[in-house]
């Protein structure tokens, strides 16, 4: 049986058979996932640019509907708090580091227990 190997492995026919179905084996596992691969990448980016063609077309559609069509909707906002005074003034307090802290522990004034008049 020896023999029958060390035969197989000498002569070059096979050696060139072998070397054939190996290659053939090697192309099709990584051509063939190449493609696959490719097709696949190309198809997220299709749904990524319908993804975002739809989030455009909602954000236009939201635009319309508040009546602000053609304007950026952050400058919008800007313009919002710009205008109320409330708004300026929280934005003031906000910059100054002002902090609003809640007594704890404290006994509730009396003007809120429920059933006292003061």
């Amino acid at each position: 049986m020896a023999k029958v190997w060390e035969n197989l492995a000498s002569d070059s026919n096979v050696a060139t058979g072998l070397g054939l179905i190996f290659f053939y084996i090697f192309y099709r596992t990584v051509v063939f996932s190449y493609r696959r691969q490719k097709k696949d990448y190309e198809d997220r980016l299709k749904i990524e640019r319908a993804d975002d063609e739809k989030k455009r077309k909602m954000m236009e559609l939201e635009r319309e509907m508040e009546g602000i069509k053609g304007v950026d909707h952050d400058e919008e906002e800007g313009r919002k708090g710009e205008e109320n005074p409330y708004m300026k003034m929280a934005m003031q307090f906000i910059k100054s580091g002002a902090r609003v802290h809640k007594a704890r522990n404290k006994k509730r004034p009396q003007y809120l227990d429920r059933g006292v008049n003061v």
